[in-house]
């Protein structure tokens, strides 16, 4: 017998066009949502616990039509998006009723899609509670295309999908950076990959690292969560979708309140700093989370999801929030950029009273982060 996490976005997190639904009601094979387009509106995923097999029979597929799949737990989950909770007592039969795959119209990836059904319905099949992505997390906000739909995976074979193979709601990940090929998910650049900046043209990147965040570690040190900032919160219409950053990571402050106070109207300001401005918040809620860094040369202003931001700063105070295997790695492949004591940022960065000031001040006169260009 195995106990295995899946990894479920509740369909109240989702938008299908056409008004249409998860549900087959009259059929389990997801022939329904082709031609549709799902939007994911917001995170996280829940994880659930699956128990499988039999007392002789450990099994770690995650399948369609298997009668040994049930909750560990008991949970409870919003379903609706009415703020009430459906409960679901352990036992109760779990399944991947049909699965579909999504293509990002922007970017031409796709993505594999498990429906998840437990199933206390009749027929069997007639309900579907969410959704678990498999091995891939989609962007949010993108109207993502069902190009195909099919039964649910079975416990065998090349389609089988391992239980651990559902991946939870990685808020950073499939952000996009502005490139010379146009806007590419952040965990796809690579060495050598040119990057449009602020004030030098396309730059290339030195090098990409990630730190990956689970539920421990977010719950050990909620300082660990990320700053969401809803799109078009910070002026210009920017960001243009919904964009997650770590507390220190700056964003660029462009304001003739800016202007007046130091002089020069750009600034970079950490996003908890942000949080005071209506749309910009700690998201508490998050269950797991990818940061990436991308080290350019030269400290630099890039843009996420149209928004003007920086790259890794190799600064003391920036590498002390670092795992120490990353910033080894860092000596290690790039040793003449680390032993600068206290590189140059690519904009000023207020000293702290004064960064909240000018926040407050932009929050009072009801003035964007980003002002019309």
């Amino acid at each position: 017998m195995a106990i295995y996490t899946v990894h479920l976005l509740e369909e109240s997190k989702l938008t299908i066009s056409g008004g249409g639904q998860l549900d087959g009601v009259t059929q389990g094979d997801g022939s329904h949502m082709l031609g549709r387009t799902v939007t994911i509106n917001s995170g996280p995923t829940q994880a659930i616990q699956v128990t499988d097999g039999s007392a002789s029979n450990s099994d770690n597929n995650f399948a369609d039509n298997d009668g040994n799949q049930s909750l560990t737990n008991t949970i409870s989950i919003d379903e609706d998006g009415d703020g009430i909770q459906e409960t679901y007592g352990a036992g109760t039969r779990i399944e991947a009723e049909f699965q579909f795959v999504m293509r990002d119209p922007v970017t031409g990836a796709t993505y594999r899609v498990l429906a998840v059904n437990i199933r206390n319905s009749s027929p069997a099949y007639g309900t579907v509670e969410g959704i678990a992505f498999v091995n891939e997390v989609p962007p949010q906000n993108v109207a993502l295309q069902v190009i195909s739909a099919q039964e649910g995976p079975s416990n065998s074979g090349g389609g089988a999908v391992a239980g651990a193979n559902t991946v939870p709601f990685c808020v950073t990940h499939g952000t996009l950076i502005e490139t010379d090929q146009g806007p590419r998910p952040v965990q796809d650049l690579q060495a050598g990959d040119l990057v449009q900046t602020l004030d030098n043209g396309f730059a290339p990147v030195l090098a990409l690292f990630s730190c990956e965040l689970g539920p421990e570690a977010l719950s050990e040190n909620p300082k660990l969560h990320p700053v969401l900032i809803r799109a078009g919160r910070l002026g210009r219409g920017l960001p243009k979708r919904d964009l997650w950053v770590s507390r220190q990571h700056r964003m660029l402050v462009s304001s003739k309140v800016a202007g007046r106070m130091f002089g020069l109207k750009d600034v970079l300001i950490p996003a908890i700093k942000l949080t005071q401005m209506p749309g910009i918040r700690v998201d508490s809620r998050a269950q797991s989370v990818t940061y990436f860094h991308i080290l350019m040369a030269d400290h630099q202003v890039i843009y996420a999801e149209g928004a003007p931001t920086e790259t890794l700063h190799t600064g003391p105070g920036v590498l002390e929030t670092m795992p120490p295997e990353t910033v080894a790695e860092l000596h290690r492949l790039f040793p003449d950029l680390m032993a600068q004591i206290d590189p140059q940022t690519a904009k000023p960065v207020p000293p702290l009273p004064k960064q909240k000031r000018l926040v407050s001040r932009l929050r009072k006169n009801r003035q964007p982060l980003l002002d019309e260009a």
